[in-house]
């Protein structure tokens, strides 16, 4: 199944421009305009289509606090095992087809290459995702022994969601870019009633 690499990294992307305005102060513009299109060219997440056998890490993209946490995720990601894809894309919906948008918003995914041909496929979502990225990436291998304590679980899974239910709250605090369009407050809005 091919997937769209910039339907799944649009999200992410910084906007280049702000990148150069605060640039400038410090260099020359042409010489930030050269640096950020070379930094913007080499930040592009690997969606499944360039790794077919790589876990596939589903996050929500239009969260810039999400995408700076799958940034270092990829950057932690030496062998090649990760591929990405946010949950915004309409591929989502052909990996995952009984997930509502609401459910996909939750948590963080991930989608194990092994287990692509088994149904149901098996998912890890939130905490557990990140105890299974901490056995799958050599360099979070340090971080395993905490992440699996016995019984240590529902601690992770409270604080994981706790950070999960704050994201857009906290990116409108640091007064990013994408909040001054008014996106983050859309997730602060009280669920409309079903009729």
């Amino acid at each position: 199944m091919a997937h769209s690499v910039k339907s799944s990294q649009k999200h992410c992307s910084p906007v280049p421009g702000q990148v150069i305005q605060r640039l400038r102060w410090r260099v020359d513009p042409r010489l930030a305009e050269t640096i950020t299109t070379r930094f913007f060219r080499s930040t592009m997440l690997p969606s499944p289509a360039e790794r077919p056998r790589a876990d596939i890490v589903i996050y929500d993209g239009e969260c810039q606090f999400c995408c700076r946490q799958v940034a270092r995720l990829d950057w932690l990601d030496r062998g090649g095992r990760l591929a990405f894809l946010s949950l915004h894309d309409p591929a989502v919906a052909a990996l995952l087809p009984g997930m509502s948008h609401e459910e996909l918003m939750k948590e963080m995914l991930v989608l194990p290459a092994a287990a692509a041909n088994r149904q149901p496929r098996p998912v890890h979502g939130g905490a557990a995702a990140a105890r299974y990225l901490s056995r799958r990436l050599p360099l979070l291998w340090w971080l395993a022994p905490l992440l699996h304590l016995p019984g240590s679980l529902p601690l992770w899974s409270w604080a994981y969601h706790l950070v999960a239910r704050n994201r857009y709250r906290w990116n409108k605090a640091r007064g990013k870019a994408d909040c001054a369009t008014g996106s983050c407050d859309l997730h602060f809005q009280a669920p409309k009633p079903r009729s």
